[in-house]
């Protein structure tokens, strides 16, 4: 950088600092608000340390460092060229909300099946569906992703849809661990469903 006056202007008066800060690539400005209106390249680490808003595209052409994202308000994607989440591609952030849905009443021993309500979730914006039993005496919890030895570790419960407007479908396995007098109470609550969905 050259200058062609013996003096310069920067905010207030110049002291011997401020050509100390120009010369190691270091500057304070004292504006709160600063607007960059063309293209510009930061060769450098850069730190921010208040809101940063980008009201155009903003490409980061290496890693970045987030300490906590709040929030993100545009609905179009963010792009990344490299370092981003360990990847080389263009990534959407997409919120997702969850529910956790009771399973309730399910004699398992006499019924293969268990229809559930997952009352207003759109089934095309559901994203994950997870879910867990318990046996009656309330002492063993088993996950969808549930095998069994006995059985070749084949699974022993598993969602089976999410059809029609409301519903989940359930099965068990016939000759399983769940088809037994030890899952008869259809009084109880048989477990919960947890699904993550788009809005």
């Amino acid at each position: 950088m050259a200058f062609n006056s013996s003096t310069i202007s920067v905010g207030s008066t110049t002291k011997k600092s401020h050509f100390d800060q120009l010369l190691d690539n270091t500057i304070s400005l004292k504006s709160e608000n600063i607007t960059i209106n063309g293209e510009k390249t930061f060769a450098s680490a850069t730190t921010f340390s208040s809101s940063t808003v980008y009201n155009s595209t903003a490409t980061f052409n290496s890693g970045i460092r987030a300490a906590s994202v709040l929030s993100r308000t545009s609905t179009t994607g963010v792009s990344f060229a490299a370092g981003a989440l360990g990847q080389s591609a263009t990534a959407s952030v997409v919120l997702l909300k969850t529910k956790v849905i009771e399973i309730g009443g399910w004699n398992m021993d006499a019924d293969a099946s268990k229809t559930v309500s997952r009352g207003e979730i759109d089934r095309v914006k559901v994203r994950a569906i997870s879910g867990i039993l318990t046996r009656d005496d309330d002492v063993v919890i088993s996950p969808s992703s549930h095998g069994a030895a006995a059985n070749d570790g084949a699974l022993q419960w598993w969602i089976d849809s999410i059809s029609g407007a409301t519903t989940i479908t359930l099965v068990r396995l016939t000759g399983g661990d769940h088809d037994s007098t030890d899952y008869n109470d259809d009084t109880i609550n048989r477990g919960w469903l947890t699904i993550w969905y788009e809005e």
